[in-house]
């Protein structure tokens, strides 16, 4: 490992420490603040914040798994609709209010791979889209599944769009494309693993009002 790799592995883990002490300091004294106060209400507010911040925790850490993963997969034939329905139906629980527009051709795109974790890798999408949208407006989202030349979907959003020379390398698990506060993000690299092992890659087209990230899969054989 050359020195700009190794100051590079730096960056993530110091972000990783970083994301992960802000979140258990939230834990630490909004649990302290609720075991103290005797107003229900209040109490209940403060654990709620003890809740989120505890599943912020588990979700950097799901992301680095999957990053990082190299298990063979054991998957099943599945359809780009099972993906996308079961990505759609976790991500409305983190994003409430929040609408993805999905076209799908009529006939099933199938291939073979791992449902739950296929599901995980759109669903890092969809969060990297909503992250992407300017502040103050309403995130504008689509997914796109295809079959030609071979199986893909799409996610696409129209945010603020990747300059060029970051979009080249923002599948580096040590390279995040969010603005300061949102987290290390390691949703791409995640969905990139996750890719790999099912045979497949993921590419990422931006310009400003628009990022498409497509998980393309091999073709059948």
């Amino acid at each position: 490992m050359d020195l700009p790799e190794l100051f590079a592995v730096e960056r993530l883990v110091s972000g990783l420490v970083h994301d992960l002490n802000n979140a258990l300091a939230g834990i630490v004294g909004y649990a302290q603040l609720a075991r103290d106060e005797d107003d229900a209400a209040r109490r209940q507010r403060y654990l709620d914040v003890v809740v989120s911040q505890a599943e912020h925790i588990r979700s950097v850490v799901t992301d680095l798994e999957l990053a990082t993963c190299s298990r063979p997969v054991m998957g099943s034939v599945i359809t780009a609709r099972d993906i996308v329905d079961a990505a759609i139906m976790s991500f409305a629980g983190r994003a409430p209010g929040v609408s993805v527009a999905v076209s799908l051709p009529h006939r099933p795109v199938q291939f073979e791979g791992e449902l739950d974790v296929l599901a995980r890798a759109v669903g890092k999408l969809l969060d990297n889209a909503v992250i992407a949208t300017p502040k103050n407006s309403l995130p504008s989202i689509e997914i796109v599944a295809g079959d030609q030349p071979a199986p893909f979907i799409d996610v696409i959003d129209h945010g603020v769009g990747m300059a060029p020379e970051l979009a080249a390398i923002a599948l580096d698990p040590t390279v995040t494309t969010r603005r300061t506060g949102n987290g290390i993000g390691l949703g791409l690299a995640a969905a990139r693993t996750i890719m790999h092992r099912h045979g497949g890659t993921v590419t990422i087209a931006s310009q400003p009002g628009e990022t498409r990230v497509r998980l393309q899969f091999p073709a059948p054989a």
